[in-house]
């Protein structure tokens, strides 16, 4: 594997963590809006 694996590794494990904050807060903002619409 070596270095070159273990720093892809952690550069792809933080593009999908930042990814899934972001699905996380535009998910949040849409069921608001879902929630808000059948109220």
């Amino acid at each position: 594997l070596g270095w070159s694996g273990l720093f892809a590794g952690g550069v792809a494990a933080q593009i999908i963590t930042r990814y899934s904050n972001l699905t996380d807060v535009i998910w949040n903002n849409q069921s608001k809006v879902i929630l808000n619409n059948r109220l």
